[in-house]
């Protein structure tokens, strides 16, 4: 059973004095993740279900919430990578660990429930998310159903769309805030019924991802990330983990190579509002290639994918919506299996249009380098679009982009002092392990 907790102020006043003391006690939050697999990437901070089949079950130890019973059921539970779960991007939030995987129906006559027990008498809130890492046939809906001290399978929320893809902001995501009552230590069940129209058998997903639970109101979301915009480059198709620390940057092989620009939106103190648009265009491929031994073992997840052309042109690295100010951006160049090719780079931003920056880049090659190459470029922006440019790429020796960190350089940051800048801050090099 959980604890309540009580505050008293042993303090007295004249009345005279017309004061009024006041105490606050943070909320009590619980936050739960369900997933398949031990190795599939955690919500950093939330408690962690984890099994290979439904139903997901624990009892919490410790904390406000301790001796509270969590029960999530249906027909089958998933995470990232199986299933064809992409490990999500919540572009302005940060939730994507929890997003790529949950308890799941895949099929509108099985219902997701979640049962909670062992919670003292009060008043609760519940805030439970709902999303598909991959794209269903088409679009689905659901009712959330709610039994607990007063009501017993009351309808709550009517007709509710899931989100889906490996992309989602918050604005978009499914998730559903729901306030029960417990009394006399009843259990709490909310069941979530898939709508049987537009639900396609087997392809289609309802999932739970997992739940926020408070007794003083739902949670605020998340701030935007503070630091380095971390990107690794990498293939949907091909089954390489993402680099530590970095946000996934992934799409799939196009047939013949090419495609149309492909944008992702990242949740970042950077940005404008919060996020900040990233483009990529003239690609011809996104790739895994072998993975890297030796030094480089452990910067293999960014190492051994990327986006990359293999025929003579030109790749294009847009940025937009970057607050105003002074940027360094440090880049990866190696192909384990097609390096040994060399490009140029040029920059146009609020200072310089299409100036040629760097020439005869090199990139590096094999599964065992002794070094990588890297280029780093600083540059400014008014709020405008920033767009670098690379030109080169062949056949046999791929111009190859496996990933960026970008990082906004301290203030002062006025046009006068970025006017200090132009033409500096750049520069190739090949790193090396000591």
């Amino acid at each position: 059973m959980r604890i309540s907790r009580t505050l008293v102020l042993g303090v007295t006043l004249p009345l005279v004095l017309g004061l009024v003391l006041s105490s606050s006690v943070s909320a009590a939050l619980l936050e739960v993740q369900f997933k398949e697999r031990a190795d599939a990437p955690d919500q950093t901070g939330w408690t962690q279900i984890t099994g290979g089949s439904p139903p997901l079950s624990t009892t919490i130890s410790g904390g406000d919430f301790d001796g509270v019973g969590i029960s999530a059921n249906s027909g089958y539970v998933r995470s990232h990578p199986s299933a064809d779960y992409s490990l999500v991007n919540h572009a302005d939030g940060g939730l994507g660990n929890l997003l790529s995987g949950g308890v799941l129906t895949n099929n509108a006559a099985t219902n997701v429930s979640l049962q909670l027990t062992g919670l003292a008498d009060g008043t609760y809130y519940v805030r439970t998310y709902h999303h598909t890492p991959y794209n269903p046939t088409d679009g689905l809906s659901f009712d959330l159903l709610l039994t607990d001290a007063t009501v017993t399978n009351s309808l709550i929320h009517n007709d509710v769309p899931i989100s889906f893809g490996p992309m989602v902001t918050t604005a978009g995501l499914a998730r559903l805030d729901t306030v029960f009552t417990v009394s006399g230590g009843s259990t709490t069940t909310l069941t979530f019924d898939p709508e049987a129209g537009g639900f396609n058998d087997g392809p289609d997903h309802l999932n739970i991802n997992g739940f926020q639970l408070s007794d003083e109101g739902f949670p605020p979301p998340p701030p935007p990330p503070v630091g380095p915009l971390k990107v690794d480059f990498g293939s949907t198709s091909g089954v390489g983990p993402l680099q530590p620390g970095f946000l996934p940057f992934d799409d799939a092989e196009v047939s013949g190579g090419g495609g149309p620009p492909k944008v992702r939106t990242y949740a970042t103190a950077m940005g404008a509002g919060g996020t900040v648009d990233v483009t990529i265009d003239g690609y011809t491929h996104f790739r895994d290639y072998a993975g890297l031994t030796g030094a480089f073992a452990g910067e293999s997840p960014l190492l051994s994918d990327m986006v990359l052309r293999n025929a003579n042109g030109e790749m294009t690295l847009t940025f937009e919506d970057l607050l105003p100010g002074v940027y360094d951006i440090e880049m990866f160049h190696h192909s384990s299996q097609y390096g040994g090719g060399s490009f140029d780079i040029k920059l146009t931003d609020s200072l310089r249009t299409d100036r040629l920056m760097l020439t005869d880049v090199p990139v590096s090659d094999g599964t065992n380098p002794s070094s990588i190459s890297t280029t780093m470029l600083r540059f400014v922006t008014d709020g405008s679009p920033v767009r670098i440019d690379f030109l080169g790429g062949s056949g046999g020796e791929h111009l190859s982009l496996n990933g960026f960190v970008l990082t906004i350089v301290p203030e002062p940051s006025t046009l006068l002092v970025w006017s200090l800048f132009a033409g500096l801050g750049i520069g190739c090099a090949w790193r090396r392990k000591r």
